[in-house]
């Protein structure tokens, strides 16, 4: 019991098939907002920062 952590592998990532992000199966895609070509989540927009 003390050791049952050791067997815990690297999370199992496939790519999304919009974007090309990563992300984890059966989950709403972080990046574009897509779940099995449904928009679900308007994804944020992203701000540049200017020097």
């Amino acid at each position: 019991m003390r050791r049952s952590q050791d067997a815990i592998g690297a999370p199992n990532l496939r790519p999304c098939p919009k974007c090309g992000a990563y992300v984890m199966p059966h989950r709403v895609c972080s990046e574009c907002g897509y779940y099995k070509d449904v928009l679900v989540v308007e994804p944020k927009a992203k701000i540049k920062e200017t020097k």
